[in-house]
């Protein structure tokens, strides 16, 4: 958590036109891509999007697909990532460590610091068993996959699949138990 975060979001909404030409938005005069692209059936050719007046560049308004917003609310659509309840936090760091905004943290709980340890944990082992499945792609599970028709499903949700033999995972969980007791709550 941010200490001075009201501070550090006042500071951070004048960075949304440097935001969008950090991701390749086209400008056209006055206008822009939204950046709700995906959102838009004609592929967004012709800039429909614009700042609205007398927010000094801080909100955005697109006429095409109604979408508007300020930083955040692009950062959430280019980045594809949740803005609400702890990712807003995430959010708001993310974005002043990108534009050298200063600000200060809190000391997390020590109920915070063991739940970040149980979600990186299980992030890991996320990610290790869907690469396992990307790179691999034994027969059996991939066979499976296929009769349940979840082939398009693997990189969106993340599916995954890590041998039950697996010596270097075991030795990761192992450890990770060791090391952070609070998993096997």
């Amino acid at each position: 958590r941010i200490k001075n975060v009201s501070e550090v979001i006042l500071k951070l909404k004048p960075f949304l036109k440097q935001y969008l030409e950090e991701n390749n938005t086209y400008f056209k005069g006055a206008l822009f891509t939204c950046p709700n692209k995906n959102f838009h059936s004609n592929q967004d050719a012709k800039p429909s999007a614009g700042f609205v007046p007398s927010t000094e560049e801080q909100v955005f308004h697109c006429f095409t697909c109604g979408k508007s917003g300020d930083l955040f609310t692009v950062y959430s659509l280019l980045e594809n990532k949740e803005i609400t309840g702890k990712n807003w936090y995430i959010a708001v760091k993310e974005l002043a460590d990108r534009f050298g905004v200063v600000h200060e943290l809190e000391p997390l709980s020590i109920e915070e610091e063991e739940f970040n340890n149980v979600q990186e944990f299980l992030r890991k082992i996320v990610k290790s068993s869907n690469n396992y499945l990307i790179k691999n792609r034994p027969k059996k599970v991939m066979d499976y996959i296929k009769s349940r028709y979840w082939g398009e499903c693997i990189e969106n949700f993340q599916l995954g699949y890590l041998p039950p033999n697996n010596q270097a995972v075991r030795k990761y969980i192992i450890g990770a138990f060791e090391k952070y007791p609070e998993l096997s709550k």
